[in-house]
């Protein structure tokens, strides 16, 4: 049985992230700051996502619906981090950041999702990557892998 954190945990020291104490931030992933540019939507599909293709094809389905896990591992363009402002090596930086006071609960959590969803340098794949990230900093298994 999983368990759910009640609030952010900082990803350096694994602490709670008090409201006003911290921050997610959205990083370009290879260069830090301001993400400059999406991760490529259009993922080559591993030998998992091709049998499941070629399975549904020959199965008469018009269309497949792929896992995360159907796909290459491509390096993601956009990076996520939870941070205690006290433990962010770069506290002056250019990343797009959100207080974690602004995000407690997932439904504001999917409404920043949705915000950040419309800027230029947001893919797809980063934001399904951003709604995954909330499972994932309290510890939760995502449903949709």
């Amino acid at each position: 049985m999983t368990t759910s954190r009640p609030w952010w945990v900082c990803e350096k020291c694994k602490a709670t992230i008090g409201a006003g104490d911290g921050y997610v931030t959205i990083t370009d992933a290879e260069t830090g700051g301001y993400p400059r540019r999406p991760t490529p939507d259009d993922l080559p599909l591993n030998e998992a996502g091709k049998a499941r293709a070629a399975a549904a094809e020959a199965a008469g389905q018009r269309f497949v619906t792929h896992r995360l896990d159907d796909f290459d591992d491509t390096p993601d363009a956009i990076a996520f981090k939870a941070l205690h402002r006290s433990c962010d090596p770069h506290p002056a930086g250019s990343d797009y950041w959100i207080g974690v006071e602004n995000v407690p609960t997932f439904e504001s959590w999917i409404a920043i999702a949705l915000h950040v969803g419309e800027k230029v340098w947001m893919g797809k794949h980063d934001l399904r990557r951003m709604i995954g990230f909330w499972y994932a900093n309290r510890g939760l298994e995502d449903p949709s892998v």
